[in-house]
């Protein structure tokens, strides 16, 4: 399987601190960010995460 990175900047109308604060509840991401399929938890700091998206 071939490894690839991409970037992407995103400009949001919010404060830093309420961007990080939705980031670190990643069991809420399927709210707003619909590939997500699946936000499991492993410990306290890892767990794992299933998207889908189409590759265009």
């Amino acid at each position: 399987m071939t490894d690839f990175d991409f970037h992407s900047v995103w400009t949001l109308p919010a404060s830093a601190d309420r961007v990080y604060e939705v980031l670190a509840d990643a069991e809420q991401y399927s709210q707003w960010w619909p590939q997500i399929r699946r936000v499991g938890t492993i410990d306290e700091h890892s767990g794992s995460m299933s998207i889908r998206s189409a590759v265009l």
